[in-house]
């Protein structure tokens, strides 16, 4: 399953810098993140890579 989402602005947008790291689906569940409402975590192969951005403010500028 892939989600995306598309942003529009009539306004110049800076470049955003994140820490993104891949890891696995078990790992995720290691350290309590909440999963996506329609995908729980148990649902998804144990093993399964994931892109990982701890820190919401490494997204935001």
């Amino acid at each position: 399953m892939s989600f995306c989402s598309f942003i529009a602005t009539n306004h110049e947008m800076p470049e955003v810098e994140t820490k993104p790291k891949t890891i696995t689906v078990k790992e995720t569940i290691e350290l309590e993140v909440k999963p996506y409402e329609l995908v729980p975590w148990g649902k998804k192969d144990p093993n399964a890579q994931i892109l990982f951005v701890a820190n919401v403010n490494d997204l935001l500028k």
